[in-house]
């Protein structure tokens, strides 16, 4: 059964819900804080207890259990449920963000920011391309992030070795850096749009199918630097029907991204409304300036 066939309640078209959620396969041309799935970066916890380094663990829990598989490499499953992009600016100064875009399903739409630009002042990607090195760097504090919210569920030990099982826990992933986009000499490569969102049939969904997730470790060539990507399995032939319970979350979801994507919009418009009268104001200034410095 495709999600469209489910029928839905509370004024929401599952469809149309899938485009604005980022749920539909592409053609092949402020709410509660969810908690976080990540890979464990930290040698030791706080207490010196070891940790299983590139496991998948949840953040906010009373407990907080690593997934390792028998194998050796982390591995879940997980549910996605929506999938967007967000650009935000990082003032390492104040150490706070200072600017964030609303979250955006596709590139074609805007991504109004709250400090009245789009992407945060950031130029597109095509402009982006025609810079040089050193004009880039500007823009090095605005980060793009691919946010997926799902399902996640996974056994996993705390590091005293305790067991902990998760059942489709909600949680949010934040995919930066190579995790998000990787450049190559074959050119950028995406592994969520290649290993999941391009395996997507026709007449379906992304919320209609259970991933597989395991990390990969990375290193510098000179050995100093380590990290892991999320890589994802989807099984184009085993698609999963939409129940109630994955419905509900896809809503719930949805009300939560409109409340936010709201509030950015409203500062977005009052920081345009903002600069336009500081502009007007400027060139009022100038006018009388250039009064002042002919009649001298």
């Amino acid at each position: 059964m495709t999600s469209q066939n489910l029928i839905v309640a509370d004024g929401f078209n599952l469809a149309d819900l899938a485009a604005e959620m980022g749920a539909t396969a592409e053609e092949q041309t402020s709410g509660a804080r969810l908690p976080l799935l990540k890979t464990n970066r930290r040698i030791k916890d706080e207490n010196k207890k070891s940790l299983p380094l590139g496991a998948f663990y949840l953040t906010g829990q009373d407990k907080i259990a690593y997934a390792v598989s028998e194998a050796g490499k982390p591995i879940v499953k997980f549910r996605p449920l929506s999938h967007h992009f967000q650009y935000t600016h990082y003032d390492a100064e104040k150490d706070k963000f200072v600017s964030k875009s609303r979250q955006i399903a596709s590139f074609t739409e805007e991504a109004r920011s709250t400090n009245g630009m789009l992407r945060c002042g950031k130029p597109d990607g095509k402009t982006m391309r025609t810079l040089t090195s050193e004009e880039r760097t500007k823009y090095k504090a605005i980060k793009n992030t691919r946010l997926i919210r799902g399902l996640v569920s996974y056994t996993g030990e705390t590091a005293e070795g305790e067991k902990v099982t998760y059942t489709n826990e909600p949680c949010l992933i934040k995919l930066t850096g190579q995790n998000n986009f990787a450049s190559s000499d074959k050119g950028v490569y995406a592994r969520f749009d290649a290993q999941v969102r391009d395996l997507i049939p026709r007449g379906y969904e992304m919320w209609n199918f259970d991933l597989d997730i395991h990390a990969d470790e990375h290193t510098s060539d000179d050995g100093s630097m380590f990290w892991h990507t999320f890589e994802w399995t989807l099984n184009p032939k085993d698609p999963q029907a939409m129940t109630q319970d994955v419905y509900d979350s896809v809503v719930h979801i949805a009300e939560t991204i409109r409340k936010e994507n709201a509030e950015v919009d409203a500062a977005y418009f009052d920081a345009v409304k903002q600069q336009a009268g500081i502009d007007g104001a400027i060139r009022s200034l100038g006018d009388d300036l250039d009064d002042d410095f002919e009649a001298a």
